[in-house]
């Protein structure tokens, strides 16, 4: 698959030029109407998020995921490999479907609860998943704002035995995890290997694991 590269402002005005007046309409209403909730809700602007150097279209995404009945109904019929391929990911992306779902829980769960059934708090939230059971998940989206997280909720650095900061990320975890083979612990594996591949203070560096390389793409099915 060759990799995209973002468009320039120019590319990016043709494109629009092609969509029906429809299309642009609607489209220029979801935005305009994303920007506000965001504004309302966590007096936040809107940043695009981007894969590979391009703008991920939160519109199509949405739209798709509401004509299938919203993400509850999207997850629980497991259609998110089918949403993944609509946007070009193939088979041969790895974890392609798992990354539209961080995507759009994050950016867009919020916005699609409040437009459908209202704003639930977190406390409701934890109520219904505590009556549902231990392992139940969120019923309802998180309140947590997606752009400005980190600086609503800093975190303290985590430190070892000695009180010293960890500067690198837990890899005995993550190969345990991804030895195990238990559910659980492989998507909690994948997702933190997820978010360790993109920039940030913290990085995935296999040189400090060669093996995870090999036990991530033996999840997939290929074997040394």
């Amino acid at each position: 698959m060759e990799s995209r590269k973002r468009k320039s402002e120019l590319e990016l005005y043709i494109d629009t030029l092609t969509d029906p007046p429809e299309k642009q309409r609607k489209s220029n209403e979801f935005y305009n109407s994303l920007k506000l909730f965001y504004k309302r809700r966590w007096n936040a602007q809107l940043k695009l998020p981007c894969v590979q150097g391009v703008e991920v279209n939160l519109y199509r995404l949405y739209d798709t995921v509401m004509a299938l009945g919203g993400w509850q109904k999207v997850a629980h019929a497991d259609k998110w490999s089918d949403i993944a391929e609509m946007f070009g990911c193939k088979d041969d992306i790895v974890c392609g479907d798992h990354a539209i779902k961080l995507i759009y829980m994050r950016y867009l769960s919020k916005f699609e609860q409040v437009e459908t059934i209202g704003d639930v708090d977190d406390y409701v939230d934890n109520e219904m998943s505590r009556s549902r059971g231990r392992n139940a998940t969120s019923f309802f989206a998180t309140n947590d704002c997606p752009i400005s997280y980190n600086r609503m909720h800093p975190e303290q650095p985590p430190r070892d035995e000695r009180g010293q900061i960890i500067t690198d990320p837990d890899y005995a975890r993550l190969t345990k995890s991804l030895i195990s083979g238990l559910p659980n612990e492989v998507d909690f594996a994948m997702n933190v290997s997820m978010l360790l591949s993109h920039s940030g203070p913290k990085q995935l560096r296999l040189c400090h694991a060669p093996t995870l390389m090999t036990l991530l793409v033996a999840h997939t099915g290929v074997y040394d």
